[in-house]
């Protein structure tokens, strides 16, 4: 028995936590299967980033208001904010101009007053 000499057992991988890149999740694996395109050993790549914010014209009712890049739709939103901008308020020009003056029907009236007047003003001297 004294041939038979004990072969040293290699020690089993060790269990680590890695942040799988493609889920974006903190998982456990056997230390020899790490693959750095597949892994990473630092944690905080698995942090959750914020989704981007935009700023963009919602066309229903002209408003600038802020989303997230993945609700932007483009039939509902545009990413030119002059869109929104108020359309400038052009004066309507009146198809008739306003009556400032006497009108004409005034204007006879008058004139038969004072036709009337002038009569009697005569009539009344010869008398």
């Amino acid at each position: 028995l004294d041939d038979c000499k004990e072969v040293p057992v290699p020690p089993a991988p060790k269990d680590i936590q890695v942040c799988d890149l493609t889920t974006k999740k903190v998982i456990t694996i056997k230390e020899n299967q790490f693959d750095s395109k597949k892994h990473s050993k630092d944690l905080n790549s698995c942090e959750e980033t914020p989704e981007p914010v935009i700023e963009v014209c919602r066309t229903e009712d002209k408003a600038i208001v802020k989303i997230k890049e993945s609700e932007f739709d483009s039939t509902k939103h545009s990413r030119t904010t002059e869109n929104c901008a108020p359309t400038p308020q052009v004066p309507v020009t009146p198809t008739e101009l306003p009556k400032t003056g006497a009108d004409t029907l005034t204007v006879i009236a008058g004139l038969g007053i004072v036709t009337t007047l002038l009569g009697y003003a005569i009539t009344s001297r010869r008398s």
